[in-house]
């Protein structure tokens, strides 16, 4: 899937779709996942992962965004 980033909000990843968004983005391409109970989620090249409820996770989000770009 070409993209840029791609960034998962509060779901298990257990239900799909969303569980196996992560895995069809690009190796190389940086990946978010915000929850407050991140489930384990293997090993997933360049992922950050945000432990918190998503109303203040996409706040964190967005400050590290600005840091990238």
């Amino acid at each position: 899937v070409p993209s840029h980033d791609i960034m998962v909000v509060s779901t298990s990843l257990v239900v799909y779709p969303a569980a196996g968004l992560l895995h069809y983005a690009a190796v190389e391409i940086p990946k978010f996942i915000i929850d407050k109970n991140i489930p384990v989620s293997g090993t997933i090249p360049h992922l950050t992962k945000i432990a918190l409820p998503a109303t203040e996770g996409i706040i964190t989000l967005e400050k590290m965004l600005e840091q990238y770009y």
